[in-house]
């Protein structure tokens, strides 16, 4: 049953997306008020970005660039596996994958889990990393606390969203919503329940990753 509901939950999350381009930067300050208050109220588990550009740049220039980057940030602990850098810092895990092509695809996720390091830190993590000269980016937020009530708390962390948007359904570990921010940003929002407790998930313009 876990398992499918987080079929339901991906699915749910891509229909956001309906195949157009898109950016979320409008969308930052609704999505980091709705995480301030997510974490000083509950128990903070994880946050994420993730980032996707292309750039002209051959692969093997844009990887030695972003090595270079990561060493000179004094990050020792770096694995490389072809076209895969992963990298741990004292707070941050790096998964960064180059896809060779006519261009060059690049996608960074940098993962946390440490409560002072919010969903902005992560931006400028992730931007230094970035190449100046990047196009086609995107840019994917998600943060999870854990709770102990045992109602529906989604309805009372929906400061700056249009409530006209709202969809939400059941699934059957929880409920998941997906909703537009006043500006027309997108965001979903999960209240799932696992043997190991209750959690709110929130992403912007998705959740991207899969619990």
């Amino acid at each position: 049953m876990k398992k499918i509901g987080l079929i339901f939950i991906i699915l749910f999350s891509l229909l956001i997306i309906n195949g157009v381009e898109y950016e979320c930067y409008e969308s930052e300050k609704y999505y980091r008020d709705m995480e301030k208050f997510l974490i000083e109220n509950y128990d903070f588990v994880q946050n994420g970005v993730k980032l996707e550009y292309i750039t002209n740049t051959s692969i093997i220039e844009e990887k030695n660039r972003i090595i270079e980057i990561l060493t000179n940030e004094l990050i020792s602990d770096i694995d490389i596996f072809n076209n895969r850098i992963v990298c741990i810092d004292e707070m941050l895990t790096y998964n960064i994958n180059l896809i060779d092509g006519e261009k060059t695809k690049i996608e960074i996720v940098i993962m946390n889990t440490l409560s002072n390091f919010n969903s902005s830190d992560l931006r400028q993590a992730v931007e230094n990393l970035k190449n100046s000269k990047c196009i086609d980016e995107r840019i994917y937020y998600f943060s999870k606390v854990r709770i102990d009530e045992e109602k529906n708390i989604l309805p009372f962390i929906l400061d700056g969203i249009n409530e006209d948007t709202i969809e939400e359904a059941e699934i059957s570990n929880g409920k998941v919503l997906k909703a537009e921010f006043i500006d027309g940003s997108k965001i979903n929002m999960g209240q799932i329940n696992y043997d190991t407790g209750k959690y709110i998930i929130i992403g912007t313009p998705i959740i991207f990753v899969t619990y």
